[in-house]
């Protein structure tokens, strides 16, 4: 079974111009670097 690793927000690397990203950062699988995850805010 894979080892998946959300590494912790990179606040650099949000987005001013979208209010509702709350969290960007990378994605680790088994330890090697494999993409990026986000968390947006609920709209309503």
């Amino acid at each position: 079974m894979s080892k998946i690793t959300l590494l912790h927000n990179d606040d650099e690397t949000l987005d001013p111009a979208d209010p509702g990203l709350r969290e960007r950062s990378s994605l680790k699988v088994d330890g090697h670097e494999r993409g990026t995850w986000e968390a947006h805010r609920e709209r309503r």
